[in-house]
């Protein structure tokens, strides 16, 4: 998530107009992806119009990255190119530690099944019955 915000420079931070675009991918194939985006905000939020320009103004761009990424991935594929090598920078220091963190995690699992827990309950609910005591050892 990014913070992108303005005041003037004589007035409180605090009192800032600030909109934080989201972008959220998540894998489908090995070439395809859902990409899910919003851009909340804390300014005109009751104008229907600031709404729908903005609304138009990131799908655009938006679009742009995701016709420019579709034709790499054509690209490469055309030419049996391997797969991009991955360079961390400061800025990713959290999703290269959850990476690690799940990579971890399907190795132990893949190694000893034993090592997957069951999911816990998060709610009673009376329809449905927990595991036996033996089964979460």
């Amino acid at each position: 998530m990014t913070e992108a915000g303005f005041h003037p420079l004589d007035t409180d931070r605090s009192l800032a107009f600030v909109h934080r675009p989201l972008h959220l991918i998540t894998p489908e194939t090995e070439h395809t992806s859902h990409y899910f985006w919003g851009v909340p905000r804390n300014f005109r939020l009751g104008e229907a119009d600031v709404s729908a320009g903005m609304q138009k103004s990131v799908h655009h761009t938006f679009s742009e990255d995701q016709e420019l990424l579709e034709m790499q991935d054509r690209q490469m594929q055309s030419e049996g190119m391997p797969p991009v090598p991955q360079l961390a920078v400061n800025v990713d220091i959290a999703p290269v530690q959850g990476r690690r963190l799940l990579n971890a995690m399907i190795k132990r699992e893949e190694e000893d099944p034993r090592a997957v827990h069951p999911p816990g309950i998060l709610a009673q609910d009376d329809r449905i019955t927990p595991p036996p005591a033996e089964a979460a050892e």
